[in-house]
């Protein structure tokens, strides 16, 4: 861990690919973790890959095309798990 205490990292479209390894790569740092897309299943492998790393995870369902449901996903993150101090 590198001494990022509280922060709490928010990745969208962490359901494959880029998203995912930085999803795995914040919360190997000590970073918790919220996790968002489209993609139900594909989050929840997201989740399940990060739990199995010793790691936990928020998921969240949300359509980037949606500018309410992004609004609403920040306000979610951060009363269940704290203020974001990274975005992806």
């Amino acid at each position: 861990m590198d001494g990022t205490g509280g922060s709490v990292g928010l990745v969208i479209g962490a359901a494959s690919g880029v998203g995912r390894a930085v999803a795995r790569t914040l919360a190997a740092q000590g970073i918790r973790v919220a996790v968002a897309d489209a993609d139900r299943d594909g989050l929840a492998h997201t989740v399940r890959l990060l739990e199995e790393q010793g790691h936990k995870a928020s998921a969240h369902e949300v359509d980037v095309t949606d500018t309410a449901r992004v609004e609403a996903l920040f306000d979610e993150v951060e009363d269940g798990t704290g203020p974001v101090s990274y975005t992806h």
